[in-house]
């Protein structure tokens, strides 16, 4: 499937915040649609998991301080740049788990 869409390769450019953004929904859209069905991606996600079972905070924010701590602690080792991008995909992977792993559902954002 890869070499199929290899030939699109630079033939789109996006700025790098819009990429962020794009590929944190789509991330946090994917993981949030496991999550509702209690699958787990393996890692911080079943750690996660695990942690809102014992206490009753929304899994997607769990994962989000998770994610925010890690690279917390990468950005001592990354470019400010490179870690901005990462915030950003963080945030925005948090805020969409959370918004589909809550008991209202995404249609109450949409709706």
């Amino acid at each position: 499937m890869i070499d199929v869409f290899s030939v699109l390769r630079g033939a789109i450019v996006l700025d790098p915040i819009l990429s962020s953004i794009i590929g944190g929904v789509l991330v946090g859209f994917g993981i949030g649609m496991m999550l509702r069905e209690e699958t787990s991606t393996g890692g911080t996600d079943l750690l996660a998991q695990f942690i809102a079972r014992m206490t009753n905070w929304n899994v997607g924010i769990i994962i989000f301080l998770m994610d925010a701590l890690i690279i917390t602690i990468g950005s001592f080792i990354i470019d400010s740049t490179s870690f901005l991008y990462s915030l950003i995909v963080v945030t925005v992977v948090g805020v969409v788990t959370t918004m589909l792993t809550q008991s209202k559902g995404w249609r109450h954002y949409v709706m």
